[in-house]
């Protein structure tokens, strides 16, 4: 036992000599080499007592030896795996929140078993299970721009578990980068000028383009279910756009392309017809038409009055539960009256509450809110900022009435050097991340067989004098609002 904790204590070295990236490099894989797996279960495979086990544990600081620590938490949850009582989880939690970035890339198949084994809620509840792994997460790339499997499967267990708030902040982080087999390695994992795709490949199992999308359709649903509909809106669109093997139709970017024009006319208000996220694989845009026909549908009934929307609601009310969009199609419902209140805007600038009612009786006859909804409807949109408008109550012979406004355009200088400040910080970001973007588009199969397929297109769309002929392909790729107006 003390041999084992003198060579679990032995790095870092305690001389307090600074080392190069090399040295470092040298030094704790020569560590890890010793620690391997069946050394350390050679070393405990007499350590019966579970207390014995812990009090190895327990001579490792989390923080100092994370290599060691994490290695021999995997060993002892393995040993546990059959037991009743886990007298580590203390431990779990320390290592989560303590561990050293750096030391824990040299050991990151050990890391996914141990934050796996967290998510399998036998050790924890799933609000301290979440919160753990969430917590690890970002510690590894706190802003959020690598997607991997842990990632991936934390997002499913808190939507399924309803435990949300402990990943909204990462959730909320979109994606930029994916584990790339194709990526050149990095010389020095320690080094603190590397990429997330340099140091995050060993900390995440393979990855298919169908994990992806249902990382983005599972956000999606988690955005809806906290009432962010423009989050929802773009974690759809992006699962619509992502790349699949070969060029084929994939069913969840289907069931995405469904929720994206229902969140859509949620965030916007309509949808035309033959809008499809951009940009999204040609394939895929000429099935959608047909495979999600009753949304279309709904979307054009949703700009022509109430009697429509209900009508094609009714008329495929066997469709929405089936797809598990029966609450959002509801969601869409609420939202009618308020598009049709922010419609006003471009006509008044004061309207009494039973002028709006009048409005919304011709349209909605017996389905018309009363003038306390109307109100409620009003200050709900100002909360959401679909609108600029006040209340204001009834006085002498000037009944209620909503006062349209104009959004205050003016900001403090030092409002405005925060602004600033974040676009430049923006700009900086982006700046680097499309170099590494740039990279991984060039070496990922799926991403160069849709650029081939895309090339192959836009030349057969080529008249012989060598204009292009398709109307969606002549639209501006940065159009990222391509066929969708606001009416508000």
């Amino acid at each position: 036992m003390e041999e084992l904790i003198r060579q679990l204590q032995s790095f870092p070295l305690t001389n307090n000599i600074p080392l190069s990236d090399e040295q470092y490099d040298i030094l704790i894989k020569s560590h890890i080499r010793k620690l391997s797996r069946a050394s350390i279960d050679q070393a405990t495979s007499d350590l019966n007592n579970i207390q014995q086990l812990l009090n190895a544990i327990k001579a490792l600081d989390p923080a100092v030896h994370s290599a060691s620590f994490g290695l021999v938490l995997e060993a002892a949850l393995r040993k546990l795996k059959s037991s009743a009582e886990f007298p580590i989880a203390s431990e779990l939690l320390k290592f989560t929140a303590l561990f050293d970035p750096i030391q824990i890339r040299y050991i990151g198949s050990s890391l996914v078993n141990i934050l796996d084994t967290i998510l399998d809620l036998d050790i924890f509840s799933a609000p301290i299970a979440t919160d753990a792994v969430a917590t690890a997460l970002c510690r590894l790339n706190p802003e959020g721009t690598y997607l991997n499997s842990t990632r991936i499967r934390l997002a499913k267990v808190a939507y399924q578990t309803c435990t949300l708030d402990a990943v909204m902040p990462l959730i909320s982080l979109t994606p930029l980068y994916f584990p790339c087999a194709a990526y050149p390695p990095a010389p020095y994992l320690c080094s603190r000028f590397l990429t997330p795709p340099e140091y995050m490949a060993s900390l995440s199992k393979p990855l298919l383009p169908q994990d992806i999308m249902e990382y983005d359709m599972t956000c999606g649903l988690v955005f809806c279910a906290q009432g962010k509909w423009k989050a929802a809106r773009s974690a759809f669109s992006r699962c619509v756009t992502h790349p699949f093997k070969n060029g084929d139709i994939s069913k969840i970017a289907v069931e995405a392309f469904k929720r994206w024009i229902l969140t859509s006319l949620i965030v916007l208000g309509s949808v035309n017809r033959d809008s499809v996220p951009n940009p999204c694989p040609h394939l895929l845009r000429k099935a959608l038409p047909s495979l999600a026909q009753p949304y279309i549908d709904l979307a054009e009934a949703f700009a022509k009055d109430y009697r429509s929307l209900q009508s094609k609601i009714d008329s495929h009310s066997a469709i929405w539960p089936q797809d598990n969009n029966l609450g959002l199609v509801n969601m869409v419902v609420s939202y009618y009256p308020k598009w049709k209140i922010g419609q006003l805007r471009s006509i008044y600038t004061k309207c009494s509450i039973t002028e709006v009612q009048e409005s919304l009786s011709k349209d909605m006859l017996d389905f018309a809110p009363n003038s306390s909804q109307i109100i409620a409807l009003i200050e709900e949109m100002a909360s959401e900022n679909m609108l600029t408008a006040r209340v204001v109550a009834a006085e002498g012979d000037i009944p209620d009435h909503v006062v349209f406004t104009e959004p205050s355009k003016a900001k403090s200088s030092a409002e405005l050097k925060k602004q600033v400040d974040e676009c430049m910080h923006n700009i900086r970001t982006l700046q680097e991340a499309s170099k590494d973007i740039n990279t991984l588009i060039q070496i990922h199969p799926d991403y160069v067989q849709v650029f081939n397929d895309d090339i192959k297109h836009r030349k057969v769309l080529m008249g012989t004098d060598g204009v292009q002929t398709d109307f969606d392909m002549s639209m501006e790729d940065e159009d990222l609002m391509a066929g969708i107006s606001t009416t508000a």
